[in-house]
């Protein structure tokens, strides 16, 4: 059976992937009156747009790899490679 994440589930990965937060109930709520009013990619390119629209490629891997805990270490120093 496939998983079809919703979106709660996803609100919660990028959070964590691109902020390393946890998203509370207020702001989850926040976030969906986002998305029922422009859809889910409109809402998230914003997002994305507004934090990280004038850094580098790397600048962002950089930060969710760290946010995701991926380092050199836990993945192998030859793994590891910033746009």
């Amino acid at each position: 059976m496939a998983l079809f994440p919703s979106s709660n589930l996803k609100i919660a990965q990028i959070a964590n992937e691109l902020y390393g937060a946890v998203v509370g109930a207020t702001t989850n709520n926040a976030v969906m009156a986002d998305i029922a009013s422009v859809g889910y990619d409109t809402t998230v390119n914003g997002y994305y747009t507004y934090t990280f629209g004038g850094k580098s490629a790397a600048s962002v891997a950089a930060s969710m790899a760290a946010n995701m805990g991926i380092t050199a270490t836990s993945v192998g120093a030859a793994n590891v490679t910033l746009a």
